[in-house]
């Protein structure tokens, strides 16, 4: 027999029952605390394996975004004409190489201002020629007008259509010129200002001159033409002999 057994009445229960129940709860609390103690382990085990996971993978470049996800550990930051996640220091160099090639490609204002006025010289200075052209070759043809008529009243015109027939090859010479001095003046004009550009336009300068004084000898011979008719001198004279057959 046990102890619990040779000891008497309710007090022998008490001890026996109340024996055999701390011995269970001992069991119970061993039980909880091998489980507690295994669950530690376990828990453990998956926090070190998701740390190990969590190393492993990669990082963003740059860490944190902003609003507009941006990142700004990166230099990043929102441009908002672009409308896009941009580096200030890489936008500036951008700037400044587009601004470059602008002053290299595309003349400046003076310049464009310079040949617009050029231009408009030019076209000034042709029309000129043509107005002093047209201007002397009416005189020349109400000069053959009279040339005409006093040929009909039988007064000698052969010295003054000799000084017209060389206005007319002067007139003729002009309008050449004038049309070269046109197209030289366009042709310089296309070209730079450079050295090889201001050449050109002396150039066209000096056909100017030559057109200009070619005009004026075609003038010139023209008051000739017209100074040299004296119609009582020059006039037709019938000789004796004519009038006697008469």
């Amino acid at each position: 027999m046990g102890p619990c057994c040779i000891m008497p009445g309710a007090l022998l229960f008490l001890i026996c029952n109340g024996g055999l129940l701390v011995v269970n709860i001992i069991s119970k609390i061993m039980l909880m605390k091998n489980v507690y103690i295994v669950s530690i382990i376990l828990l453990g085990g998956m926090a070190l394996s998701v740390s190990a996971q969590t190393a492993t993978q990669p990082k963003p470049i740059g860490g944190d975004k902003d609003a507009h996800g941006c990142l700004v550990s990166a230099g990043y930051s929102w441009n908002a004409a672009q409308k896009a996640c941009t580096r200030p220091w890489e936008d500036a160099a951008k700037l400044k190489a587009t601004t470059s090639a602008t002053k290299v490609k595309t003349p400046t204002s003076s310049t464009t201002a310079r040949l617009q006025a050029a231009q408009k010289q030019m076209a000034t200075t042709v029309n000129q020629l043509n107005a002093a052209l047209t201007r002397v070759q009416t005189l020349w043809s109400r000069t053959s007008s009279r040339l005409d008529k006093l040929t009909l009243q039988k007064i000698n015109v052969t010295t003054p259509r000799k000084y017209l027939a060389d206005s007319k090859l002067k007139l003729d010479e002009a309008r050449a010129k004038i049309a070269i001095v046109k197209a030289a003046g366009d042709a310089a004009l296309s070209i730079n200002q450079t050295a090889k550009g201001t050449a050109a336009m002396r150039s066209v300068e000096a056909m100017v001159k030559d057109a200009t004084k070619t005009i004026t000898a075609a003038e010139t011979l023209i008051s000739k033409s017209i100074s040299s008719i004296k119609p009582g001198v020059n006039k037709t004279t019938t000789s004796p002999a004519s009038a006697n057959k008469r």
